[in-house]
């Protein structure tokens, strides 16, 4: 892994088994972070403090919904004029239900669509302009292996992560 020393990295989703992975690693390349993922989240706290006390990172947990968008963005554009502009973005942040397609309910399908695809729009347009100023910036979408196949039971998740993949190539 590359060297994130000095940089300021924000990782959605970072609870799950892949966030919590994903932010020891960072921590160890050397980046600051900024932990994001539900709001009143009983782990949060405690695993930004294990983190800073493994690796030695400057760490901190934000609690956000990102159900709610505009929230979201705004809270990622304070985060970001804070500490001077976020380096590194990581949208890994999945809602994912499962269950037969006839099931769903829209407002789920929704959901799954702004949590999964739409909150990563929203985070990215957040943080580019002061990576745009600063003339450096990474942007990681996390997408999905179902992507490649059929997977019953997982509509709302598939499509929302095909939009985030489009999001991806797009920007």
């Amino acid at each position: 892994m590359m060297r994130l020393d000095g940089k300021t990295v924000l990782l959605t989703g970072a609870l799950g088994s892949l966030g919590r992975a994903q932010a020891m690693r960072l921590a160890g390349a050397g980046a600051r972070l900024l932990l994001l993922d539900r709001p009143h989240h009983e782990r949060g706290e405690p695993f930004a403090a294990e983190v800073a006390n493994t690796t030695g990172s400057t760490t901190r947990f934000i609690g956000q919904d990102l159900n709610d968008l505009e929230a979201s963005k705004a809270a990622v554009e304070t985060l970001a004029n804070d500490h001077g502009g976020i380096d590194v973005l990581i949208n890994n942040a999945a809602l994912i239900i499962n269950r037969a397609f006839m099931e769903f309910s829209l407002a789920e399908y929704e959901e799954q669509l702004r949590v999964n695809a739409a909150a990563g729009f929203a985070l990215a347009q957040a943080v580019a302009p002061g990576m745009i100023s600063k003339g450096y910036g990474k942007i990681v979408n996390f997408c999905s292996v179902t992507l490649s196949g059929v997977v019953e039971g997982y509509v709302p998740y598939v499509a929302s992560k095909g939009a985030l993949f489009g999001l991806t190539k797009t920007l």
